[in-house]
């Protein structure tokens, strides 16, 4: 008699702490759900925020690059001269780091 007493009580409380276990992993499951969909929620938006961002800086690239081969083509030698620089007429080339088909030229004048 004493043992079923004992095995009933040992059931009890296995029976308890397997409930108890079961509704903290069920708990920790729903935070860990709700971390994860809202992270992926952020990071969703986050995309579609710098996808914007990046086509908005390509277009902004594409307009500077049309106004630099537009003032490119309207430079010639007098707005050039007009603008401080001037003309060598024997240049001499001064070579760094190898020979002259390797290394860096700069213009002496």
């Amino acid at each position: 008699m004493y043992t079923d007493t004992k095995t009933i009580s040992l059931n009890r409380i296995f029976s308890r702490k397997t409930f108890y276990t079961m509704i903290g992993i069920f708990i920790s499951m729903v935070f860990l759900y709700a971390y994860f969909l809202t992270s992926i929620t952020v990071n969703t938006a986050e995309a579609k925020q710098l996808n914007v961002e990046t086509k908005d800086l390509m277009s902004e690239i594409a307009t500077l690059e049309v106004e630099y081969l537009a003032n490119v083509n309207d430079l010639d030698m007098t707005t050039v001269l007009a603008s401080g620089y001037v003309e060598v007429s024997n240049p001499e080339f001064a070579y760094t780091g190898g020979d002259e088909s390797t290394g860096t030229a700069f213009v002496l004048r």
